[in-house]
């Protein structure tokens, strides 16, 4: 499996044209399709679908599976190839669900990074089943999620516990809302639904049936989209809720007992690398301080 293959790969994954990989590496189209079925051979896989007399071809769920593959063997090799150079960087992929990704761990990413600028450090984002596959395929170093790991060789710790919140636009609030908000003041149509964990979830449709919210989102800037009316709300970690809080947003706790938000930093129990550790025992450390 060489380099040059792999690249090509990615040019046809990322173009979705055989045709536009061609020329970008001027090479025939006809040669592109070659080393495209010599690692579809290889592999035992077909990575693209090609439709009879079309230009464009799409990627198959072999192939998205392989795409994730060959950039970290690209990546690697980029390293390889810089050993002589002196001044390697390390590599360090953590994947995080997204409320944590987005409103919670940048501060200390930037605080690492510039404590160990010899860290390059890749950031994904992904629900909270799939990093705990790709934790057990070793396909990245650190995860962080809203659920401990079942599987016997990855280490569970929690990261950090929080309350959730309901966060409303300024219009909408009510002093009486500052002792904290009773589920049955909050009108299901009138929610904006991101679900969290299965403990969540059941406490969630006690008090509101799960199909009458709004509408339903899979990520919170999304649903920023879609506050159009004084009385919208929607339920959040009590981390995002410092972060919307403003001169738009408003956010009160429930008066009423509610499950707490879970997030836990998950890693393998065996073979991780000395910057995984590091990287673990850094974070842990961070997050019992504040």
């Amino acid at each position: 499996m060489d380099m040059t293959s792999l690249e090509l790969f990615i040019d046809v994954w990322q173009s979705g044209s055989l045709t536009a990989t061609a020329g970008n590496h001027y090479l025939t189209e006809s040669t592109v399709s070659k080393r495209i079925a010599a690692l579809e051979k290889e592999l035992g896989v077909t990575l693209f679908q090609r439709g009879k007399g079309k230009n464009h071809v799409q990627i198959t769920p072999e192939g998205a599976s392989f795409a994730d593959i060959a950039q970290r063997m690209l990546m690697l090799n980029g390293q390889a190839m810089r050993l002589g150079e002196g001044q390697l960087r390390r590599v360090l992929t953590i994947a995080s669900i997204n409320s944590v990704q987005d409103y919670t761990l940048p501060p200390f990413i930037r605080e690492y990074r510039a404590r160990h600028p010899e860290i390059l450090f890749t950031m994904e984002d992904h629900r909270s089943n799939q990093i705990l596959l790709l934790l057990e395929q070793q396909r990245i170093d650190v995860g962080i999620t809203q659920t401990a790991s079942p599987y016997p060789d990855l280490e569970s710790q929690i990261l950090f516990d929080e309350e959730y919140r309901v966060v409303m636009k300024k219009e909408g609030a009510r002093d009486a809302f500052k002792k904290g908000i009773h589920p049955a003041d909050l009108a299901a149509e009138h929610e904006i639904y991101e679900s969290y964990c299965d403990i969540f979830r059941e406490w969630h449709d006690y008090w509101w049936p799960p199909y009458k919210s709004k509408i339903r989102v899979n990520i919170t800037p999304t649903a920023e989209k879609y506050f159009d009316s004084p009385e919208d709300w929607m339920i959040v970690p009590a981390s995002i809720a410092s972060q919307l809080d403003s001169n738009i947003y408003v956010s009160y706790p429930f008066s009423v007992p509610s499950p707490q938000h879970h997030v836990y930093l998950v890693y393998r129990k065996r073979d991780r690398s000395r910057d995984a550790d590091q990287f673990v025992q850094e974070i842990l450390a961070y997050f019992r301080r504040r």
